[in-house]
């Protein structure tokens, strides 16, 4: 699998990387603003 992400990154699967980590991100920031309040 590595040989294979490395020969040719699949589009699909930086999406689905990039919608992982916006969803972290959201959720950080997210428990930041409570802990403000």
């Amino acid at each position: 699998m590595a040989k294979k992400g490395m020969k040719r990154p699949d589009p699909e699967d930086a999406q689905k990387k990039g919608q992982k980590r916006r969803a972290l991100i959201e959720k950080y920031e997210n428990n930041n603003s409570n802990d403000k309040k």
